[in-house]
């Protein structure tokens, strides 16, 4: 069963907040921060625009045309905050801002 986001939680903007609420020693997990790409633009899932970015080079790639969220890849913490785009369905990713699982 997909699990869907609720998308009327709070949004963080902070990645410093995301990074301390995401960060778990020795796991890897991939974060989604609440960004979702909405025609040529990112946007918080309050519609608000996202301004900043960090992203892993060559990132976004939107690889098969198909990844429309924003992840926060556990495997560059706690040096650098990397962002990357990701099928929102991928697999084992955690929604920490913005949302909860349901």
């Amino acid at each position: 069963m997909r699990k869907e986001p609720n998308r009327d939680q709070t949004t963080c903007y902070d990645f410093t907040e995301i990074a301390t609420k995401a960060f778990v020693p020795e796991k890897r997990y991939v974060f989604w921060i609440g960004l979702r790409k909405c025609g040529s633009s990112w946007r918080w899932v309050d519609g608000k625009e996202a301004t900043y970015f960090n992203w892993i080079s060559p990132q976004p790639d939107n690889y098969r045309n198909n990844e429309d969220c924003v992840h926060l890849p556990s495997e560059y913490f706690p040096s650098e905050l990397l962002i990357s785009d990701v099928r929102e369905d991928a697999w084992r990713v955690t929604k920490i801002c913005g949302s909860s699982l349901e």
